[in-house]
């Protein structure tokens, strides 16, 4: 599919993310690289952190928790986490089901 700003193009990428729930709508931040200097609609896949089920609950909830509780300064660190917020990750956008450990931290945290 090409990405080519014409009208008929828009009404593609929408279908193509309505069918497609792990695409989402994002920017490429201004001056994110030097030849463009302001943002950049496009599109992306949205990243999932994926552990077995043989991995320990509590190291998934540990991990989990140290994420949830650091998004903030996360953010400041690279572009790439300017845009999270805890209400996308907890959306039906990821692409794996919960690990008990995370549906553990997600719970005391009164998250769901």
């Amino acid at each position: 599919m090409r990405l080519d700003p014409g009208a008929g193009c828009r009404t593609e990428i929408e279908e193509f993310i309505a069918a497609n729930p792990h695409i989402v709508k994002t920017l490429i931040p201004a001056d994110l690289y030097a030849a463009n200097p302001n943002p950049v609609p496009s599109i992306g896949v949205t990243a999932t952190v994926v552990a077995t089920s043989a991995t320990s609950p509590e190291v998934v909830y540990q991990v989990v928790k140290a994420v949830f509780e650091n998004l903030e300064e996360m953010k400041t660190l690279l572009p790439v986490f300017a845009n999270l917020n805890k209400e996308f990750m907890l959306s039906p956008h990821h692409a794996a089901p919960w690990h008990p450990g995370a549906l553990r931290y997600f719970q005391e945290a009164g998250m769901m």
